[in-house]
């Protein structure tokens, strides 16, 4: 799988013989000579443009595939709803900008984030180990199982930390009803 950049760049260098086509040669020739190899300059250039946009608006989401909870279902009406295909189409295909195509992706990537919180957020729990339980207690760490990572309350941020040895108790909190806590 290519990187960020290096799908960029993939992209920048198609648009360019795209854009570079539309403008050098006729349109007659383009949909009479040169139709096979233009169609697959165009199909290229679609698929390059869905890749690189999947990337900047699912960057960092993390979903496991036997807990999904419909979220994939959210993020396919999300995407499907915000009109990604033509803003995508217009801004390669007519304004030949991948700017625009940025700018699309991270406006997706916030729509795609309010269906995705919850559902990180019911993978965020207490960490508590043996020193949580003796006296004083150490109050427990805060944890996501989605990305092994936990919170660190004065940087305001998630971070990869050592795991204690002794052991721990994940404790989640759940919406249901129905007893419990």
């Amino acid at each position: 799988m290519e990187t960020e950049q290096e799908l960029r760049k993939t992209l920048e260098n198609t648009l360019s013989k795209y854009r570079t086509n539309k403008e050098k040669v006729s349109p007659e020739d383009l949909a009479g000579r040169y139709k096979i190899a233009f169609d697959k300059l165009k199909d290229q250039l679609k698929g390059l443009t869905s890749d690189y946009l999947m990337q900047i608006a699912m960057a960092d989401f993390r979903i496991l595939q036997s807990d999904s909870d419909g979220v994939i279902q959210g993020f396919q009406n999300c995407i499907d709803n915000f009109g990604t295909g033509k803003k995508a189409g217009r801004a390669i295909f007519k304004n030949y900008s991948i700017q625009e195509l940025e700018q699309i992706g991270a406006e997706l990537k916030a729509e795609l984030e309010k269906i995705y919180k919850p559902y990180f957020d019911k993978h965020t729990c207490l960490y508590i180990t043996e020193p949580c339980l003796a006296d004083p207690p150490q109050p427990p760490a805060i944890y996501n199982d989605l990305i092994d990572q936990f919170y660190d309350l004065e940087a305001e941020r998630w971070e990869t930390r050592e795991k204690p040895d002794c052991g721990a108790v994940l404790m989640f909190i759940s919406d249901k009803k129905g007893g419990g806590c």
